[in-house]
């Protein structure tokens, strides 16, 4: 058997991860000392868990009776026989509901605002109206679709490979993601968002997924650091919007992003801009007729 450190495996890994591939869906992956200044107000109301019974929740959650059969086919595998399993953190932050879905719907924005600020080579580019393609440039291609979403709820599924030198031949696995999100008021009146984020990676090599079982204690602790981490990132950015939202939309302007993007974008910082700067501020409409899913006869997709 390959004999690899710890480090090693964990960039072997890094394509499909919980830490990886969650990073595109929930942006995950920010150090803190990366982030911009201002006062954080995000609150970690659990601890993350790889427990069986969390599991099996994650995929109770999951709405196959609104899935076409080419989706319920590409995701009950996964789900089924994971590699890796890991349910981070709930977590609780200060941000605007359509905001917060825009940025889940778009997370290209995100990574754009990284290397804007000099903190990621990341390529990342939208292929379709819900995928992702992404390139970290260090051999790990990788692909995200968004399957299914809602006012509360959020499906990805991704697959990636990894082709380097830490290996001799190129390694590949799947994952899905399940994000679950209650939007409401906190005593202050302010928007809030409770998250809860279920991963679940299957690595294709067999050997490679004992592997990724073997590390995952130590696998875990970091995804759940980097997922608490990337929320409060979320939540300062929501805050510099709601600051100066004249000033987050001409940011966009620098961003390379597709011009309905970029105008979604923009669109949804003015409006974050006005309800934070209104008061008092009322509750919002969750939008539940906000669905997609996979297979061209099926795929809808409605929102502001």
């Amino acid at each position: 058997m390959l004999q690899f450190s710890i480090t090693q495996l964990s960039n072997v890994f890094r394509f499909s991860s919980v830490t990886r591939c969650a990073q595109l869906a929930i942006l995950i992956a920010v150090c803190a000392t990366c982030m911009s200044t201002g006062v954080v107000h995000a609150q970690q109301l659990t601890s993350g868990s790889s427990g069986k019974q969390f599991r099996q929740e994650g995929i109770a959650a999951v709405p196959f009776q609104l899935l076409n059969k080419e989706t319920a086919a590409k995701l009950k595998p996964v789900l089924d026989k994971p590699s890796l399993y890991r349910r981070l953190p709930k977590m609780a932050i200060e941000c605007d509901q359509d905001y917060f879905r825009f940025l889940i719907r778009y997370p290209e924005v995100i990574v754009e605002i990284w290397k804007l600020m000099g903190v990621t080579k990341m390529d990342s580019s939208r292929v379709g109206p819900y995928r992702l393609a992404s390139d970290d440039g260090a051999g790990t291609l990788s692909d995200l679709e968004l399957v299914y979403g809602d006012g509360k709820k959020h499906i990805y599924y991704g697959n990636g490979t990894y082709e380097g030198p830490l290996l001799r031949r190129k390694l590949s696995g799947k994952c899905v993601i399940i994000l679950q999100t209650e939007h409401g008021l906190d005593e202050k009146g302010k928007s809030q968002a409770v998250n809860q984020l279920d991963v679940y990676l299957r690595i294709d090599n067999a050997a490679a997924g004992a592997i990724a079982r073997t590390l995952q204690p130590l696998v875990g602790p970091t995804a759940d650091h980097n997922f608490v981490e990337s929320l409060k990132f979320i939540e300062r950015l929501h805050g510099t919007t709601v600051r100066n939202g004249p000033g987050v939309q001409s940011m966009g302007e620098r961003l390379d992003l597709l011009p309905e993007v970029l105008q979604g974008f923009q669109q949804v910082a003015g409006l974050a801009y006005e309800r934070g700067n209104a008061s008092p501020q009322e509750p919002i409409d969750a939008g539940s007729d906000r669905r997609v899913s996979s297979g061209p006869e099926k795929r809808t997709f409605k929102s502001r």
